[in-house]
């Protein structure tokens, strides 16, 4: 018993209490605790990174703010996430970061009554917004906008003009979606020891780039797809979820390639299915999924597949000629 008080920490966090593990972060510990601090570049299992400075929060007894993603529990440690100077710290580094991304509406308060195809009647440039995004709905840098509910934008930096990536049928790339987050990096590097992704230039120049300026496809990638999966807007997109068919059921199953028991969610519309992702929840893969688990699904709609199990039929002896 003694152990375990000394293993465990008690923190506040905007007045409510937390027990968490020491050597925990505090962004882990809301998170393990349910509350919320905005945040686009951390992401559970790799190392903290501190790149999008969007987990700022007030530590009493500290001068200025803190990130959550790197600050370490510590008893008695009373943390302030929700005040007004804290939200407003936090918008003016989110509206530094959208001074370039290529969807101006994401702060525009009709984005959401914007119909599909018609004028932009804010911003007479706009051809890319929100609802054509691939990850429109399932894009962290819209919920991270909604919820501290910014709607200004002061600064615009030039627009991106980077390079498209369709050299591989798995895997797109958009890098003008990138908000250089780094997940992609970590999770290559730290997950699949591949490192396929990295950091190059600085300040207005720094990009994200695939080897020494490779395509994809001539990279080392095994195209697992846990970049895309881990990538917070669509600068990584799985090609299968670009247009995403209508999803009517999820099912949890285990792949059927190896032994190795990698658990997988089916998506499927109509009977078909459209998509797999990995569940986090089996030991056996966590997060992570080989290329056949996260795209060889097609075969179970070939026309040649086998729908119900061979049964061996007993044949009768031959009778030989000649012999009684």
């Amino acid at each position: 018993m003694a152990e375990q008080r000394a293993s465990t920490v008690t923190i506040t966090i905007d007045g409510k209490p937390v027990q968490t593990r020491r050597g925990q972060t505090v962004l882990q510990a809301a998170r393990e605790a349910g509350l919320y601090i905005p945040h686009l570049c951390d992401w559970p299992g790799l190392t903290p990174f501190a790149g999008c400075r969007m987990c700022l929060v007030k530590i009493e007894g500290r001068r200025g703010m803190d990130t959550a993603c790197t600050m370490p529990v510590r008893d008695g440690m009373a943390i302030i996430s929700a005040s007004e100077d804290v939200r407003e710290m936090q918008r003016n580094v989110l509206e530094v970061m959208l001074a370039d991304h290529p969807d101006r509406c994401l702060n525009c308060p009709r984005y959401q009554r914007c119909p599909s195809f018609g004028p932009c009647i804010r911003d007479d440039v706009v051809t890319i917004r929100c609802i054509l995004c691939p990850k429109h709905n399932q894009c962290e840098l819209q919920r991270v906008v909604d919820f501290l509910e910014l709607r200004r934008q002061r600064f615009y930096g030039p627009r991106r003009t980077l390079y498209l990536d369709r050299s591989n049928p798995f895997l797109e790339l958009d890098m003008n979606y990138c908000i250089f987050c780094a997940r992609c990096v970590r999770v290559c590097d730290e997950v699949r020891g591949r490192s396929v992704f990295s950091l190059s230039y600085r300040a207005d120049q720094a990009l994200i780039v695939v080897g020494d300026g490779v395509t994809l496809a001539e990279s080392n990638c095994e195209f697992c797809g846990q970049c895309a999966q881990v990538c917070p807007t669509g600068a990584i997109m799985k090609r299968d979820s670009i247009a995403p068919n209508p999803v009517d059921r999820s099912t949890p199953t285990v792949c059927a390639y190896c032994a190795t028991g990698c658990a997988l969610h089916l998506n499927t519309y109509a009977g078909r299915v459209v998509s797999a992702f990995p569940n986090a929840d089996n030991p056996a893969n966590g997060e992570a999924a080989c290329v056949k688990g996260q795209f060889g699904y097609d075969y179970c709609h070939h026309p040649d597949r086998l729908a119900a199990p061979l049964v061996r039929v007993p044949q009768p002896a031959p009778v030989l000629a000649g012999v009684a």
